[in-house]
């Protein structure tokens, strides 16, 4: 019997299968140095520097740098307002994912144990169609640290009148954002946070 396999290209199990092997597959660039571009996409951060917490994680990006990402993230432009020229690609352009990119190289910068020569990135820009799902997808498959254990990365500065909640973790474990002050500190302790997301990453990466 000849054993035959039937495969979809567009199906809903291949489709994020396609996307994040699109995105592990471009080059691996500095966080620092990214030049301007247009259009929305998502991106896959990598780390390989010094901070306790990471070093199973850093163990494996120093034997295949760009493997296994840090934190995952998407840009695109609202659609809130609506399109009236219908489901265009090309209608929702602009820099919202340099722009993201560039916020995330600030928030290291401020933190005062991480070096953001110490990151780097993978970007694939795609149709604003497909972001939300590649995002969710490479967050399943990879299961990043910074997006799933320790998390508040990608806050932004609340403004005035709008504190809700404690510090978030990221901010806890990587002090130094200035308007964090806004928030009451976490029960937990930065040592605290250290030991579980040295867990977090053994277990996920086992």
């Amino acid at each position: 019997m000849t054993d035959v396999r039937f495969f979809d290209p567009l199906d809903y199990g291949s489709l994020p299968d396609s996307v994040t092997g699109a995105l592990m597959d471009c080059a691996l660039m500095p966080l620092d140095s990214i030049e301007p571009f247009e259009d929305p996409g998502i991106y896959a951060l990598f780390y390989c520097g010094d901070f306790p917490a990471y070093s199973s994680l850093v163990a494996v990006e120093k034997s295949a740098p760009g493997s296994h990402p840090i934190y995952i993230g998407k840009a695109t432009q609202s659609t809130r307002m609506g399109n009236s020229d219908g489901l265009i690609p090309g209608n929702l352009t602009g820099r919202n994912l340099y722009d993201r990119l560039r916020q995330h190289s600030k928030s290291i910068i401020q933190a005062n144990n991480l070096r953001v020569e110490d990151f780097s990135a993978k970007i694939l820009v795609l149709s604003y169609i497909w972001v939300p799902m590649a995002e969710s997808a490479m967050i399943g498959k990879y299961k990043p640290v910074w997006n799933s254990c320790i998390d508040g990365f990608g806050n932004h500065d609340p403004g005035s009148g709008r504190i809700r909640g404690f510090c978030s973790r990221w901010d806890t474990l990587h002090p130094g954002r200035p308007w964090v002050s806004k928030f009451p500190p976490r029960k937990e302790t930065q040592s605290d946070l250290i030991h579980e997301a040295e867990h977090f990453i053994d277990e996920s990466m086992n």
